[in-house]
């Protein structure tokens, strides 16, 4: 099965993920730098494989800029949780973010989340109209 193109965005099937990893990687690794080590870019790689997780391409003019999701299932309602976002080319977050809306829509959820692990993060959400509806802690065992 090959992914449909529908603009401004690609869902990259799971089939496909090998082909375009090389590409991606840095990127995707740069992304989780800033995240808090729940995994690497090789448990990224096996999600987009098993289907887990998916994967969309927003390109622009100058440089692909990507997010990657997992829709979260509840009894009430469907969020498509970003996962992270990466790319080279972090002007176009306004496209990308609203066309990923778009998409969540699409597949049926009710909601659009992020989990971010920096105030910048954050504070670049909430231009989009996201509100902070909880705060994670965590203590290590």
């Amino acid at each position: 099965m090959t992914a449909v193109i529908v603009p401004p965005y690609y869902q990259v099937e799971p089939e496909e993920i090998d082909r375009i990893w090389d590409d991606i990687r840095p990127d995707i690794e740069r992304a989780l730098a800033t995240a808090n080590g729940e995994g690497d870019a090789e448990h990224i790689r096996m999600g987009l494989r098993r289907g887990t997780s998916k994967l969309i391409l927003f390109p622009s003019d100058t440089a692909a800029f990507g997010v990657v999701y997992q829709m979260l299932v509840f009894p009430n309602y469907k969020i498509a949780r970003v996962m992270l976002a990466f790319g080279k080319n972090m002007k176009d977050v306004s496209v990308a973010i609203e066309t990923a809306e778009q998409w969540g829509k699409e597949q049926g959820a009710k909601y659009v989340e992020a989990w971010v692990a920096t105030e910048s993060r954050v504070r670049l959400f909430k231009r989009f109209g996201y509100d902070k509806t909880y705060t994670i802690i965590r203590k290590e065992l």
